[in-house]
């Protein structure tokens, strides 16, 4: 899946598995250490998750569309619809506990306000 600033919307909400959005930018030095990581994630978290790398500087509007305020933004959604987000660097191992935590957020049933599974 290739993104741009005219697809964006149609690809995440036509998407049957979750989409892992990671925004980065060339010239910040945390961004280029994680895009190393995600080749390998998208290999770990195929058929759970789609991993995509999305440059700011060539999708500006997505990334103001998706209120990113800094890189590197991962951002898990979910029929197009954000779930869970996170900013900074972090190590690969801490990189792919966060895409499985947040994609367990999805399949989790809703709890009501007793706290009891519906």
């Amino acid at each position: 899946m290739r993104l741009t600033d005219q697809n964006y919307t149609h690809e995440l909400l036509q998407s049957t598995e979750p989409v892992v959005l990671f925004f980065y930018a060339t010239f910040c030095g945390p961004s280029t250490l994680l895009l190393d990581f995600v080749g390998d994630a998208k290999a770990e978290f195929e058929g759970v998750a789609r991993i995509v790398p999305v440059d700011v500087e060539e999708c500006p509007r997505m990334a103001h569309a998706l209120q990113i305020k800094g890189t590197p933004t991962v951002m898990l959604l979910d029929n197009g619809t954000p779930i869970a987000s996170r900013i900074g660097t972090s190590t690969y191992d801490q990189f792919c506990d966060w895409i499985e935590d947040a994609v367990k957020k999805i399949n989790e049933p809703e709890t009501t306000k007793g706290g009891k599974k519906k």
